[in-house]
């Protein structure tokens, strides 16, 4: 499936580690020839804490990474994914009034505004 794609969100955790491996994995999916051929990758910032000067800091590197598109939309960390993952419900039915789960609805939004 993902040789056929035309668009891939990654979604990443904003962690020094996370960042370098799907700058790799971006790297390595677009140098096996003609595989994925001009296909879109967008990287979406997962657990993030707005809180935090570090997070910030973090999501900012990754915008300026030369090659990268980034999300406007960033998903923040929070305890109700977890949460509805052990209560094997979907978030939305879980929590659907929390920060994250808004996150997510702001995502949709922006994968529908901008293809």
């Amino acid at each position: 499936c993902l040789v056929n794609s035309d668009e891939v969100l990654l979604p990443t955790r904003i962690d020094r580690f996370s960042r370098r491996g799907a700058i790799e994995l971006i790297s390595q999916v677009r140098s096996t020839g003609r595989a994925m051929v001009g296909a879109r990758f967008r990287v979406l910032p997962t657990m993030t804490d707005g809180r935090s000067n570090l997070s910030r800091q973090a999501v900012e590197l990754l915008r300026k990474q030369p090659g990268l598109e980034i999300t406007r939309t960033v998903i923040r960390a929070g305890v109700a994914v977890g949460e509805s993952s052990y209560a094997r419900q979907p978030l939305y039915q879980y929590a659907p009034k929390t920060a994250v789960a808004k996150d997510y609805e702001d995502l949709a939004r922006e994968v529908r505004e901008n293809g």
